[in-house]
């Protein structure tokens, strides 16, 4: 079980997670499930107690981060996707909400799941290429991946005779390799304790955006260190921010496997506050704060006037670009907080018992 308890603004919430495997399940690490609720406490009296469901919450929270990158980014046309549970299909489905669907040419998703001996489609408009993965559970029955398709018509009906642009592709295939080679935005969405790919074999021929927010553990990684190294041998040093930003420093320089294995420290990573204020800040502690463990310099890093100019420049929207996140109590109390204003009525008020779909 996981409790996260955090405040911010006025608002404090404690999420409540179990971590559950299926009983089927030959890949545990694969496999887990969180599931649970966040409880939202105001304090200025002007909401009632709110109960989230945590479960569809926690993906949308964690995509809202991976988005504004992709939304910063020049070129999106390729989306390599590992792992196809609700982290993934809601990075994706941000990432088409934030980007205008003329962009995306191709949404390749990576499975290590065993694939069953045939061969089908999608739907009529996504059908899976014959030299990819053939078809799993997820690609015929997943609901939230039917959804994903139908909400955003426009990819389908531009595939028309044409490869789809919806792909799945087994892990360590040549295929996989293709996808990477090309790919514009990586998503990792699996708690692996293994790399995602193997670097040597299919390297990175472009400079993508990846965004690692699947390991939560020191003993967990999903991008291979190598790639994690070049990221940060490329900036030279002194000459302009780090490129591997992350959502909490203290937790990810500890709690990230690829981050730990690289061997990164404070200077080699940036907030992601950074690209909305210039000051790498928290605005509110969660339970992994403490006096003993956590100082002003990691609590808020003030960098130079020229880094935040810098984020605006051309190395954040076509350089190589990694975000790292482990998961921050706070960012559950401020986009809660946010989804509540928004149900606020004229008076101020949010309607006692409201439900809302999904959420």
């Amino acid at each position: 079980m996981l409790v996260m308890p955090s405040v911010y603004d006025g608002c404090s919430s404690v999420k409540v997670l179990t971590l559950s495997v299926p009983a089927s399940a030959t890949t545990p690490s694969i496999s887990i499930r969180p599931r649970g609720v966040l409880l939202v406490e105001h304090s200025d009296g002007r909401h009632p107690s709110t109960i989230i469901n945590a479960e569809y919450f926690t993906p949308f929270r964690t995509a809202i981060p991976s988005s504004a990158l992709v939304e910063l980014r020049a070129r999106v046309e390729n989306i390599v996707v590992f792992g196809t549970g609700a982290q993934a299909l809601m990075h994706v489905r941000l990432a088409l909400l934030v980007r205008n669907t003329s962009d995306i040419k191709s949404v390749t998703f990576v499975t290590r799941r065993q694939a069953r001996s045939r061969a089908a489609a999608i739907d009529q408009d996504c059908a899976i290429a014959p030299s990819t993965l053939p078809t799993d559970s997820f690609l015929d029955n997943d609901p939230e991946f039917q959804a994903l398709v139908q909400d955003f018509p426009g990819l389908s009906a531009r595939q028309a005779g044409k490869q789809s642009v919806w792909r799945v592709v087994a892990s360590g295939s040549d295929e996989e390799g293709q996808a990477l080679a090309s790919a514009d935005v990586i998503f990792c969405t699996t708690p692996s304790r293994t790399p995602l790919w193997d670097a040597s074999k299919h390297p990175l021929h472009g400079k993508p955006l990846i965004c690692a927010i699947g390991s939560y553990t020191a003993n967990m990684i999903e991008v291979p260190v190598e790639v994690v190294r070049s990221v940060v041998d490329g900036v030279v040093q002194g000459n302009g921010p780090p490129r591997v930003f992350v959502d909490y420093q203290q937790a990810c320089l500890s709690e990230s496997g690829e981050l730990v294995r690289a061997g990164l420290g404070h200077e080699d990573v940036i907030d992601m506050g950074v690209l909305a204020s210039g000051v790498a800040q928290r605005p509110g502690r969660d339970s992994r704060d403490s006096d003993s463990t956590i100082n002003d310099q990691t609590m808020a890093t003030h960098c130079p006037k020229a880094w935040a100019d810098d984020l605006q420049n051309a190395w954040v929207r076509s350089e190589t670009v990694l975000y790292k996140s482990v998961g921050c109590g706070v960012m559950d109390t401020a986009v809660a907080e946010f989804l509540l204003r928004k149900l606020e009525t004229p008076a101020g008020q949010t309607t006692p018992g409201i439900s809302v779909v999904e959420f």
